[in-house]
């Protein structure tokens, strides 16, 4: 998909109706998908975030995960670092 309309489409310059919108997430691949959204969608998606406020017991949760596996735990400190 044309990179140029998806930055519009996200910035609100393309109207897009509810009916386009699968459509549209077919032609994207996974990691285009992913790549498209931020940080904070990402967290909201996985719950992490919810109206600016932040789950503590799933971010707990996933840190013992990490705590416990050594390449989650290299990922967290990747990414914190």
């Amino acid at each position: 998909m044309d990179r140029t309309l998806i930055y519009r489409m996200r910035k609100g310059k393309v109207a897009v109706g509810d009916h386009h919108v699968p459509r549209i997430l077919s032609g994207l691949s996974q990691e285009e998908f992913e790549e498209e959204l931020t940080l904070g969608e990402k967290l909201e998606s996985l719950g992490i975030i919810s109206e600016d406020k932040v789950n503590y017991t799933l971010l707990l949760q996933i840190l013992a995960v990490a705590m416990r596996d050594p390449y989650a735990r290299s990922l967290v400190l990747r990414y914190v670092t």
